[in-house]
């Protein structure tokens, strides 16, 4: 007989018929409104427990046929459930808590220009915050990445304007990945500062070739120290359907400030210990903010970024992570710091969420971006280890 964790456990022994099996038991569950709505709660409230739960519910079905059909009845009145929870939902975190995969215009539809979490009191007000970010994105270091990043789609003009780039194969990512950090560095790396309210600032950019977000250093003149992830673009007013499009998309798009804000204030909402210390999201203004954990450098025993070393990496060193259905799939030493907790994640870009009982549900979730080339769900799916 499989075993259920105990919140689900005493909810069978409290409703089971004399003489009913487990199967029966869940199938009726599935039937009646009240009874699964209560199993329902049961699943909510216990996040790590979904898949052992699934396992041992999936256990109880011998074939194919029997499995499809608790599984479709099930997705039915999941969808029901959680279409009622959304309309009950009086802000965004009381969703991103239950899943970290629901679409941009689903929350921006719900909540208009939502936020997550609160301004640290460094930046003075909301207000103020907005008008540091306006400074940021209309510094030199933003405009000149701007046009790097414009001229990266013309490889002409590219090496016309930067010499670094005169000698190098494009279809080599190690040689790009070189000549742009160069020029990046070259042309964004100075540090500046940034005056607001009577605060100064002192704002640093800091270098990834690759990705479609600017990532900035902060430090106060107390000594704290945060992170600034934004779009370089302006998305404050919208004024055609494409402007929109273009957001959301972007928002969709693998490792953006969207996605993974929303991944990291899941973990952090449901107290995960490997959750970066993210402070504050704006939809609108695309920018999140970071405070700085106290950390020594993440070490990675396996150089290579192999499957066993995903593998290793997510169900060992960011279990609790993974127990709520996040998996790490970009696996490398600089998107992680070691604390004195344990492995904390600040980078969680391309990471996917999986959890069975927890069915996506049409227009308000969402399969999470990944370009980083490796899928750990998939693997670990196709060869049966979830």
């Amino acid at each position: 007989m499989p075993t259920f964790p105990a919140p689900v456990a005493d909810f069978v022994a409290q409703n089971k018929l004399s003489g009913e099996t487990d199967k029966s038991f869940f199938m009726r569950v599935v039937s009646r409104p009240k009874l699964c709505e209560d199993f329902l709660k049961i699943i909510f409230q216990n996040p790590r427990d979904n898949r052992a739960v699934f396992k041992a519910v999936r256990a109880l079905f011998k074939t194919s046929a029997e499995k499809l059909r608790f599984l479709n009845k099930y997705n039915e009145v999941y969808g029901k459930y959680f279409s009622k929870v959304w309309k009950k939902a009086k802000a965004p975190e009381d969703v991103v808590k239950l899943r970290p995969n629901l679409t941009p215009w689903a929350l921006e539809g719900k909540f208009g220009d939502f936020s997550l979490g609160t301004v640290p009191k460094e930046f003075g007000s909301t207000a103020d915050f907005y008008a540091f970010v306006h400074a940021v994105r209309n510094s030199s270091a933003m405009k000149n990445y701007k046009q790097i990043k414009r001229l990266e789609a013309h490889p002409k003009e590219l090496k016309a304007t930067y010499a670094a780039f005169r000698k190098i194969d494009f279809g080599s990512i190690g040689q790009k990945k070189k000549a742009l950090t160069e020029v990046l560095l070259q042309k964004c790396g100075r540090p500046f500062k940034v005056t607001m309210a009577g605060r100064v600032f002192q704002v640093r950019f800091l270098c990834n070739p690759f990705s479609h977000k600017a990532v900035f250093s902060v430090a106060t003149t107390e000594g704290k120290k945060y992170i600034l992830k934004m779009l370089p673009y302006n998305f404050v007013k919208v004024t055609s359907d494409r402007v929109r499009k273009e957001h959301e998309n972007m928002a969709l798009r693998g490792d953006s400030t969207y996605a993974d804000a929303l991944l990291e204030f899941y973990l952090k909402l449901n107290q995960c210990p490997h959750a970066p210390l993210i402070c504050f999201y704006n939809f609108k203004q695309e920018v999140a903010l970071y405070e700085v954990a106290k950390s020594t450098p993440c070490v990675l025993k396996n150089k290579k970024a192999d499957v066993r070393a995903m593998y290793d990496f997510n169900v060992k060193r960011v279990a609790d992570a993974n127990a709520l259905g996040v998996y790490i799939n970009d696996v490398v030493a600089d998107n992680f710091v070691q604390t004195a907790r344990g492995v904390k994640i600040i980078d969680i870009g391309h990471a996917s969420f999986y959890m069975p009982l927890m069915p996506d549900v049409p227009g308000l979730t969402c399969h999470l971006g990944n370009l980083c080339g490796k899928d750990l769900f998939s693997l670990l799916a196709e060869y049966d280890l979830l």
